[in-house]
């Protein structure tokens, strides 16, 4: 019996979550190492939060004011590393993604992204 369902998570991610646009990088390498990148890009729904530096996952520094976390529905594709969220105007690149699960389910992921510069 689960305590709560995906469901209920994405209906609050749907009523409290901003639109976000998600660029997909695919990129591929020619004979001579020369990298060729072509992009996609797709609209979501996403609660973004604020990373202040002294998160309990930032031991290492990685993450800096001004970084983003967003919370994205359990079954939300292409949240990959390397890809970039577009939000506010401001670009973020994908460092991490953490799937949280509930008995052995998926419930949300968490992106930790690094904002491009």
């Amino acid at each position: 019996m689960n305590i709560i369902n995906e469901q209920e998570i994405d209906d609050e991610i749907n009523n409290y979550g901003s639109s976000i646009t998600l660029i997909i990088k695919n990129g591929t390498f020619n004979d001579y190492g020369d990298e060729s990148c072509s992009t996609t890009s797709i609209t979501f729904v996403a609660v973004h939060n604020d990373i202040s530096g002294e998160e309990d996952f930032n031991k290492e520094g990685i993450y800096s004011p001004g970084d983003k976390v967003f919370f994205a529905k359990h079954d939300q594709e292409n949240l990959d590393n390397g890809n970039e969220i577009i939000y506010n105007s401001n670009s973020f690149r994908i460092n991490q993604v953490v799937n949280h699960h509930i008995q052995e389910q998926d419930y949300v992921k968490e992106v930790r992204c690094i904002k491009v510069k």
